[in-house]
């Protein structure tokens, strides 16, 4: 118990002494308003980050950080996988531990991670909610700007719905065809070729004797069958050859 003790002790004078010289970083300050960070993983992201204006994008840094795949890419097509030990490992880490807190504690987190683990699994769903926090961190170290919700998880953008025209139901309007109120000629029946357009323009009684196959004059005559053999049991004799 005393050896805990003293351990403990010299662990608090040594985080001490380390806070009293990182409390002048400016991205020190900044990172602690975002969701999932408190003061170990703002100085571990801190010290690890360095210069934040040597990552060209908010892309490149989260690369950097492991949050993304490591995959190559040729013509839009997947050729291969890269080296995923490429990065630094402690802002791996401080980024994953950064999203296993956020979507405890923070609505809007946990809703995104909801959503993704529905799509795929947790630890992706996790790899992805951090990715989000790393490129948000960048853009708080860049600027120099607390951290604002509304630019990591945008509102939706409301669908736009068409009002229906209004109908006019005036006798005049009914008369009259709706292509033929502005005085346009009224739309034409659209061309039909081939023998549809010969059946087409004939009536109804024209088209069932046309459908019917014209008989030959020396085809044979039909068949014709004996529904009894008056045997008494009418219904139930063979149909007879002529």
């Amino acid at each position: 118990m005393q050896l805990i003790s003293q351990l403990s002790k010299s662990i608090q004078k040594v985080e001490k002494m380390v806070l009293a010289m990182t409390k002048g970083l400016p991205c020190y300050q900044v990172l602690q308003s975002l969701p999932g960070v408190g003061k170990i993983l703002a100085l571990t992201i801190t010290l690890e980050t360095a210069d934040v204006k040597r990552f060209a994008t908010a892309g490149d840094y989260a690369s950097y950080g492991r949050c993304v795949g490591s995959r190559r890419m040729s013509n839009g097509k997947k050729k291969g996988e890269n080296n995923g030990k490429c990065g630094n490992k402690y802002l791996a880490w401080a980024y994953v531990e950064a999203a296993n807190f956020a979507k405890r504690y923070d609505l809007q987190c946990r809703q995104f991670h909801d959503r993704k683990s529905a799509r795929t699994n947790k630890i992706l769903a996790t790899k992805a909610l951090a990715c989000k926090l790393a490129k948000a961190a960048w853009h708080m170290m860049n600027e120099q700007t607390a951290y604002d919700p509304a630019r990591m998880f945008p509102p939706a953008a409301p669908i736009q719905t068409v009002a229906a025209r209004p109908a006019d139901l005036s006798p005049e309007s009914r008369s009259r065809s709706p292509a033929c109120q502005d005085g346009d000629q009224a739309p034409s029946r659209p061309a039909v070729f081939g023998p549809k357009a010969a059946l087409g323009l004939l009536p109804s009684r024209a088209l069932s004797s046309a459908s019917a196959k014209p008989s030959r004059a020396g085809s044979k005559p039909p068949r014709k069958t004996n529904l009894g053999t008056g045997t008494g049991n009418p219904g139930k004799g063979l149909a007879q050859k002529p």
